[in-house]
């Protein structure tokens, strides 16, 4: 019995090794690669430590604060549709990894208060977390799903899916900045642009609690900044440049959007006595469509040129507390 159970034991050990060595060469594979690039993981795999600003948010954050001052690490923790509730379960899982004096980044868009979000989407992008993410930063996790994949992704990953990585390995998909952060917006494009903001952000996002803010997203905002303040980190709300065009979907949807908006971040702003810079409708980018790669999403050059604005605009804001430089990395970070 005893020889019975010493070779159930070695059988199992060996077992699982081939496992986690099988995961561990899947997710070298192109087609794990290209899973995380679409997911916008990938760069989680190498958070460095000591980051001098963090910017949290949706898309609008993810396409924006891209270019660090030189002599600053930046992290950009934003995924595209993520909901303020994981903005703040990204500073709860990474925070260690901030400098005690970081400058954080909080994006609001002109959902951020409002979110709401239908089941099916929210379940799809769920997905997402469980590669970078532990369990008790994910919103009901599957446990057994977090230890299998983290243990080996073959383990929820289907099968063919594994099979064909290795036997038919797909191109490397291009990161985001090299596959569209150099696109310019056409104008002729606007009246589609326009009709995809009032699907996508009004009728699916706002419009359900409007005009009251969402208890959940106000709640998670309340926790980013009571997290900063008691981390030492110095938060600064950002609502990114947009479009003419698109800030007017928001007019034209109700007159009452811009107040109610403003009322919710200013009070924010004062309750908790930080700054908030609104980039929403300078004119410095409110007509140059070559600063955008889609109505409301900025390109490179247009990453580049509000950063070197908010920058400066946070020097004369903190002073002592934001010491860097004028100058700008060349290299933007790879939001995948």
């Amino acid at each position: 019995m005893k020889k019975f159970l010493c070779k159930s034991a070695a059988l199992f050990l060996l077992t699982a090794m081939c496992i986690y060595l099988l995961g561990a060469a899947y997710q070298r594979t192109n087609t794990c690669r290209n899973l995380e690039r679409a997911n916008e993981t990938e760069r989680f795999s190498k958070v460095p430590q000591d980051i001098d600003i963090a910017a949290v948010g949706s898309s609008h954050g993810m396409l924006a604060f891209l270019y660090a001052p030189e002599d600053a690490r930046l992290f950009n923790f934003c995924l595209s549709a993520q909901i303020p509730q994981y903005d703040l379960r990204m500073l709860q899982e990474y925070g260690d990894r901030l400098s005690p004096d970081a400058v954080v980044l909080v994006t609001v868009s002109y959902m951020t208060p409002f979110w709401t979000e239908p089941e099916e989407t929210f379940l799809w992008k769920q997905n997402r977390y469980y590669s970078v993410l532990s369990p008790q930063n994910i919103i009901e996790p599957d446990w057994a799903k977090w230890v299998l994949g983290r243990f080996s992704p073959v383990l929820t990953t289907d099968f063919g899916t594994v099979v064909r990585a290795f036997v038919k390995p797909p191109e490397l998909e291009p990161l985001q900045n090299e596959a569209s952060g150099h696109l310019t917006f056409d104008p002729a494009d606007i009246p589609k642009g326009q009709d995809q903001a009032r699907t996508n952000h009004i009728s699916s996002l706002i419009s359900p609690v409007f005009p009251e803010s969402s208890p959940e997203a106000v709640e998670a905002l309340k926790g980013i900044l009571d997290l900063c303040q008691e981390r030492g980190w110095q938060a600064v709300l950002v609502t990114p440049p947009y479009l003419e065009a698109y800030n007017q979907v928001f007019s034209q949807w109700s007159e009452q959007f811009y107040p109610r908006f403003y009322q919710y971040v200013r009070e924010l702003s004062r309750e908790y006595n930080v700054p908030y810079l609104d980039y929403s409708h300078d004119q410095e980018f409110a007509q140059q469509y070559s600063f955008y790669k889609d109505i409301d999403h900025l390109n490179l050059d247009g990453a580049m040129a509000l950063d070197t604005r908010l920058y400066a605009d946070l020097k004369v804001l903190l002073g002592d507390r934001f010491p860097f430089s004028n100058r700008l990395s060349p290299t933007p970070f790879a939001a995948n």
